[in-house]
């Protein structure tokens, strides 16, 4: 019994899976271990559905990564072998038994065409046609499956050669090499004519092959690299059936029909001709191509837009010289057709440029940009073309370009409208864009600022509309564009006359020919569109009439005003009257540019022609004031700036004595003010005389001696006013110095002499020392005054009122008084010794005075002090003295 239960497993052992197993192993050069790992997953009931349900004839094994894998449904992709079993007809359910006789197994690579056919060349087709294995088979039936065989075979030869991009001719496997023999085996003969068929309609396939294929596609269009690849595919696969046609089977067939007569001969003789000569046609056409590519890439991958029009230049200089040499491709039709498919390319670059999906939510200013320069390419692509067009008639008389300009530009013309279309409406976000921020002024510029907000919303509302369309506004081919913008303009059209309207109304409440104006600039573009410059061309008489007004009111200004012209605060007077008369030209100059850049039709009104007789003639009398004013100031620099500059650099002043030398600065005042007119004219952009030019470039250094003297001069006259006599003999010293830099100043240098400079500073350095020093002595003698002041006072005794002292308590408080007035007494001494010894060092006194001049002006100070305080102990011994007497008292 238990001998029996061991057996029993192996006796229910399903050998299905084990005959699988083993064909698996076999071919994907798998492990058994494999094989059972995939069993114990959800693969074996897809083997066990193969293996029990009748509806499920293939079982497909392959490998996938490491693993396994198993599927009944055919795969999108063969990527490696791949291991299949297919039931026989009527299999129904798969046993141990049967298996082997209602499955066929085998396998094949990612490539299932090129396995399939050498499997049907070399084991179908032998063991199908050979004459064994047809016995017992009815002629007719024998005949019939070898020729399907044979047709198969071909068929199978050539979707490879396709798959490949190739023309692969299938040669039959009928034995040709007893040539004269096959030429009377009628069963040869018809499978050789039947290749012969088969190839003849692969040949011209090929031949007929339509190179402007790509560009009759619905919704197609192809780039010039098409027309380039196309040409290549197509000398490769010529080269292919060359190379087959002349090869040695090939060629035993051809004799073989040839020596038996066939009729297909002599027409298959002529198609390899027509092969030959296609195969040249495309082998030239290649090599003159082939310098294209390099252009024609970069024309299909840049992306620098704008720099395209680098390489239009050389890539049509290419075409002209292809067009000049090739014998084969210098045709219209080549040439359109290649012309065509480069303007695709264009556009293609122009759409990534400026993509529809984002031109319509760019900004109005940045979408017109690109706009501009999209045209701005492509038009110059047209210009080089139309250009090496006439070359072309220079240099090709016999043949030059004659393109219809509608066949090769037709989708760019229609792009480029397209393009302006958009930029119109871009144009049109921009200017009504500027309503948001006008404002109208007047009496009724509140109400109008109003409408204008409202004529801007509703224009707002508009474009917002039109951006939610969802198809690309760059595509050309899009449905329903011309509709929509259509109906945006109809919408624009009635915003414009409402405008118009409120324009008229401002135009009406300005009171001024340039607030006018100003009210027109605020408006600036829009006035471009029909419907406002319509209703701004009825007043334009008005404003020419009032610009004749003001040549009329300027005229009279002038004329009553130039002998005394208005002046500005400060001006010189000829540079003023300059400025002046030029003020009252720029008054009519403005607005009359102003009128000649608006519509000719202004310019043709006879109020205009009068109006502009008129400002002519007023603008040649003032032009003529103004170069009078000029020649006059001219005439006077001549005499001005030479002879003033050889002037000395210091003069007595006016106020001056023999006992009270005062200076002051010489420098003309007829130079200063050639000096400021010549500033004021150049800023007037006027040519001055040389001489005035130069003297002018020495401007800020003028300036700056000025500046220099009149502090040199002014501490030098504040000197000799406030010195005392007692003082001049202390800075004797210094005086003596001065006074030779000073005469210097009068008698040698003048104004045009080198090395001013360091005369200024040299001679500035000596009188400031000087005033410094007299400055500081004074200042000491102040504050000892001040400090000996301090002694007059003749407080004795601080006595309070209605109260009644004893004589030692009016003691005491005298005595601490007393005391008091000592030590502050003390210490202004001390003070009073500082100052002293501060003018000591000023003065550079080192030792005890022993000359005269110093002790007399020591001297006062000795007797001051001394007054000061006789007085202040006189003062304090009567008054001491009342006191005591009254205390006792």
């Amino acid at each position: 019994m238990a001998e029996a239960g061991a057996k029993q497993p192996s006796q229910d052992k399903d050998a299905r899976y084990d005959w699988i197993q083993e064909r698996v192993c076999s071919s994907l050069k798998v492990r058994e271990d494999a094989f059972q790992k995939l069993l114990q997953g959800e693969a074996k009931t897809t083997i066990s559905s193969f293996m029990e349900d009748s509806d499920v004839k293939r079982l497909l094994v392959y490998m996938d990564s490491k693993d396994l894998m198993v599927t009944v449904k055919p795969l999108p992709k063969y990527k490696r072998k791949t291991v299949y079993f297919l039931k026989t007809n009527g299999a129904a359910k798969l046993d141990n038994d049967n298996i082997k006789r209602a499955v066929v197994h085998g396998e094949f690579t990612e490539a299932v065409l090129e396995t399939l056919l050498p499997v049907a060349q070399q084991v179908f087709l032998p063991l199908l046609t050979n004459g064994s294995n047809q016995e017992g088979w009815p002629d007719v039936v024998a005949k019939e499956v070898s020729e399907n065989l044979h047709r198969f075979v071909a068929n199978v030869g050539a979707t490879v050669g396709e798959l490949k991009g190739q023309t692969l001719l299938p040669v039959p496997v009928a034995d040709t090499s007893q040539q004269d023999q096959a030429a009377r085996d009628k069963a040869k003969i018809h499978i050789l004519e039947n290749s012969v068929t088969t190839w003849t309609k692969q040949i011209k396939a090929v031949l007929k092959a339509d190179p402007d294929a790509a560009l009759k596609g619905v919704g197609a269009y192809p780039g010039p690299l098409t027309e380039l690849d196309f040409w290549s595919e197509r000398a490769n696969n010529l080269n292919s059936i060359h190379d087959q046609l002349t090869g040695e089977r090939i060629q035993k067939v051809v004799k073989v029909l040839e020596l038996a007569q066939s009729a297909y001969h002599p027409a298959f003789e002529r198609l390899i001709q027509d092969v030959e000569a296609a195969r040249h046609e495309a082998n030239e056409n290649v090599k003159f191509l082939k310098p294209l590519r390099k252009y024609l890439e970069k024309l299909n991958t840049m992306d620098d837009f704008v720099a395209l029009t680098d390489q239009f230049k050389p890539l049509l200089h290419t075409l002209l010289l292809i067009w000049k040499n090739s014998k084969t491709y210098n045709s219209s039709a080549r040439f359109a057709t290649l012309l065509r498919e480069i303007c695709n390319d264009l556009i293609m670059q122009a759409c990534k440029f400026v993509p529809g999906a984002e031109l319509l939510h760019m900004e109005p200013d940045e979408a017109c940009d690109k706009l501009r320069m999209t045209l701005k390419v492509l038009g110059s692509f047209k210009s080089h073309y139309f250009a090496y067009k006439a070359a072309s008639a220079a240099e090709c008389p016999d043949n030059p370009w004659r393109f219809q300009n509608s066949l090769i530009f037709g989708r760019l013309d229609t792009f480029l409208e397209r393009c302006a279309d958009i930029m119109e409406l871009q144009s049109t976000c921009v200017q009504f864009g500027k309503l948001e921020r006008v404002e109208v002024g007047g009496t009724k510029g509140k109400n109008l600022t109003s409408a204008i907000k409202q004529v801007h919303a509703d224009f707002l509302t508009a474009q917002e509309k039109f951006r939610q369309i969802t198809y690309d506004v760059m595509d050309v081919g899009a449905p329903g564009f011309e509709a929509d913008f259509h109906t945006f303009r109809e919408v624009v059209r009635e915003l414009e006359h409402r405008l118009g309207a409120l324009i008229m109304q401002a135009f009406d409440d300005c009171t001024t020919l340039s607030s006018t104006f100003k009210l027109l600039e605020s408006f600036e573009g829009l006035l471009e569109r029909d419907a406002i410059a319509a209703e701004v061309a009825k007043k334009h008489k008005d404003m020419v009439d009032s610009f004749a007004a003001d040549v009329a009111e300027v005229h009279e200004l002038f004329m009553s005003n130039k002998a005394w012209p208005v002046l500005s605060k400060n001006a010189p007077p000829h540079s003023g009257a300059v400025q002046w008369v030029r003020g009252l030209m720029e008054r009519l100059q403005e607005p009359m540019g102003k009128l000649q850049s608006m519509d000719a039709s202004v310019q043709e009104m006879p109020a205009f022609k009068a109006a502009q007789h008129s400002y002519e003639a007023v603008m040649a009398e003032m032009q003529q004031y103004e170069k009078a004013l000029v020649q006059d100031w001219c005439s006077q620099v001549d005499t001005t700036s030479e002879s003033k500059l050889h002037q000395p650099l210091l003069q007595f002043h006016e106020d001056s004595t023999a006992d009270l030398p005062l200076l002051a600065v010489n420098f003309d005042p007829a130079l200063v003010r050639l000096l400021r007119e010549t500033k004021y004219f150049l800023l007037l952009k006027i040519e001055v005389p040389g001489s005035a030019s130069d003297i002018f470039q020495h401007a800020d250094k003028y300036r700056q001696q000025i500046a220099s003297l009149d502090l040199m001069v002014t501490l030098y006259n504040k000197l000799q006013r406030t010195i005392l006599p007692v003082e001049r003999p202390l800075v004797s010293a210094k005086l003596d110095a001065a006074e030779p830099a000073l005469q210097r100043g009068l008698e040698e240098l003048v104004w045009a002499n080198d090395g001013i400079d360091t005369y200024i500073k040299e001679t500035l350095e000596i009188v400031k020392e000087l005033d410094g020093i007299l400055t500081t002595i004074k200042d000491n003698v102040a504050n000892t005054l001040d400090l000996l002041r301090t002694f007059e006072r003749n407080l004795m005794f601080d006595r309070k009122e209605g109260k009644v002292y004893t004589f030692d308590e009016l003691s005491d408080s005298s005595a601490s008084l007393i005391s008091q007035r000592h030590n502050e007494m003390r210490d202004a001494g001390k003070e009073i010794g500082k100052l002293l010894s501060s003018s000591n060092r000023v003065l550079k006194v080192r030792q005890k005075f022993t000359n005269t001049s110093s002790l007399g002006w020591v001297q006062p100070w000795g007797s001051r002090v001394a007054v000061a305080c006789r007085v202040g102990w006189q003062l304090q011994l009567s008054r001491g003295t009342y006191c005591m007497h009254a205390a006792r008292s």
